[in-house]
């Protein structure tokens, strides 16, 4: 009989009692539920808080583990290695015709074809990568994501990528700026790549995190985002790491951190306007409209960003007396 993962029974089981108890709370009728409301409201953010400090200790140790998953596919490179240079003292005449069939390929084509069908893969052969066009490309894909010009994003990103398409870097921004156009059917693919590659990817991270909000699997992103905002990471992926975890924390209804992450970030980047509308609206669900409004107009003064015109939006819906 299957009886489960008994690390998953063990670390679970003593939380099924207490989910089986609110879900027949939460099942009651209104007559017999309001007076058990404030009681299920604390014991859902009791829960929520104590899973979340058990998730930051297990990615903790997971973080431990990060090393010596490198180590081992150094190792195993490193046999590989080996294991080609051995073959490689065979016969030069097979070799040569080795290499011979790799350029032409299995269809008979030649090696220009070949290579054409590489680059489509993603995939160019040295000598043919063009770092420095890449980086040009990549900086203009950042600044147009940072403005909030998403498809100029893409285009700069698609030629960065299209200069060295193996680029971590490119790969990553390119799916952060498709998620931002509500594409996560292409960053996905992207972002699993860089991960399969380099599973410490912080950028990467960031994406997977981030996708995770597309997806409305908010206690994933908790997880990830929440490891992310502990580590020693880049100085942009703290910033969205702790945007992204507020947002996390807020669909959650975790108000109080929703808060600190924002406040956080905003810490980190003053003008990210983004930051200043996700803290209005955290606000706001909370009915502090009176604070809500005063970090939207912080934001509005941020005047050639999607994000600064969205919270000058918000400021005039609700100064205007009409």
């Amino acid at each position: 009989m299957q009886t489960g993962n008994p690390v998953d029974n063990e670390s679970t089981g003593e939380y099924s009692g207490r989910i089986e108890q609110l879900r027949k709370d939460l099942q009651l009728p209104p007559e017999e539920f309001t007076p058990l409301r404030v009681r299920v409201r604390d014991e859902l953010i009791t829960m929520v808080h104590e899973l979340d400090r058990r998730i930051a200790a297990l990615m903790e140790m997971k973080a431990e583990l990060r090393p010596l998953v490198e180590r081992y596919k150094q190792i195993t490179r490193s046999d590989e290695s080996t294991r080609r240079s051995g073959a490689a003292t065979g016969s030069s005449e097979g070799a040569g015709r080795a290499g011979h069939d790799l350029e032409s390929g299995a269809t008979g084509g030649t090696g220009e074809e070949t290579r054409s069908g590489n680059a489509v893969a993603g995939s160019r052969g040295p000598g043919r990568i063009d770092h420095l066009g890449s980086s040009t490309y990549r900086e203009r894909g950042w600044s147009a994501l940072a403005g909030g010009d998403y498809d100029r994003a893409v285009a700069q990103m698609e030629k960065a990528l299209t200069l060295d398409p193996d680029s971590h870097a490119n790969l990553s921004l390119l799916a952060w700026s498709y998620l931002h156009l509500e594409k996560p059917d292409r960053a996905q693919p992207l972002i699993q790549r860089v991960l399969g590659e380099n599973m410490e990817h912080a950028q990467a991270r960031l994406c997977l995190g981030y996708l995770y909000l597309h997806e409305s699997r908010f206690t994933e992103a908790v997880e990830l985002l929440l490891a992310l905002t502990k580590e020693e990471v880049d100085m942009t992926t703290a910033l969205y790491a702790h945007l992204y975890l507020g947002i996390a924390h807020t669909e959650l209804q975790l108000f109080e951190d929703a808060e600190r992450c924002f406040l956080r970030a905003l810490e980190l980047g003053p003008n990210l306007a983004e930051g200043y509308w996700e803290l209005g609206r955290s606000r706001q669900r909370q009915g502090r409209d009176d604070l809500a409004l005063e970090a939207w107009r912080l934001g509005a003064e941020n005047r050639f960003n999607p994000w600064g015109k969205k919270c000058r939006e918000a400021v005039e819906r609700m100064t205007d007396p009409s």
